[in-house]
């Protein structure tokens, strides 16, 4: 089977992931 160790690293760069994308947009909305 998979390691518990690839899904918490899958978990930590998706978390990772959307809160940058999170960041971005809303330093985007700020700016116009």
């Amino acid at each position: 089977g998979v390691p518990p160790t690839f899904y918490l690293s899958l978990l930590s760069l998706f978390s990772h992931f959307s809160l940058t994308s999170l960041s971005l947009s809303l330093s985007l909305s700020l700016s116009l």
